[in-house]
């Protein structure tokens, strides 16, 4: 990583990254992955001993990277920089949605949106087999099956972008429900 006035900047994906970026801030560090472990994985080779990381992050977060740097000998500050809310919607809009064949696939782009459908639809929701889970990575895939989904729909790249390209990969390759 390079030296910008001693403050080095790591960022778990690129579209995050692009985002700092935007605002002409140099991003030093993206891993190959783009989860915690990734991230975690690329500061291994650094000596971080006695170094000060900050961490802003969602306030429902795994603790994965800080205990993994503070393991590695880093001083490390967590601060809360965003929180996920719960939509709004209620589990009779929801279902209503479902149960009319409404819904083909849901999303899950975080392991917060899959406690947050959970906490909406209930522990005791059973999704009709016809509608597809996707997930944008390992860790939100973990979290779905753990809930007690299936997740259909998978991709290499870790982005919203390879989210979308895996559902078009996904639908091209699968025929649609016929309308009935």
């Amino acid at each position: 990583m390079s030296e910008g006035k001693g403050i080095k900047i790591g960022c778990i994906g690129p579209a995050t990254a692009r985002q700092i970026e935007d605002r002409g801030i140099r991003v030093d560090l993206v891993p190959d992955e783009f989860i915690a472990e990734g991230l975690l994985k690329s500061f291994a080779s650094m000596n971080l001993s006695g170094k000060k990381i900050l961490i802003p992050r969602a306030s429902r977060a795994r603790d994965i990277l800080p205990e993994g740097l503070k393991n590695q000998g880093a001083s490390v500050d967590v601060v809360t920089a965003y929180q996920t809310i719960q939509s709004g919607r209620k589990k009779e809009e929801l279902s209503a949605f479902i149960n009319a064949g409404e819904v083909d696939v849901i999303t899950f782009t975080s392991s917060s949106t899959v406690t947050n459908f959970v906490e909406i639809m209930g522990e005791g929701f059973i999704l009709p087999p016809h509608v597809k889970i996707a997930c944008i990575g390992p860790v939100t895939a973990a979290t779905a099956v753990k809930a007690g989904f299936r997740v259909d729909i998978r991709q290499e790249e870790y982005t919203m972008e390879g989210l979308v390209q895996s559902l078009v990969n996904y639908f091209q390759n699968e025929p649609f429900r016929k309308e009935g």
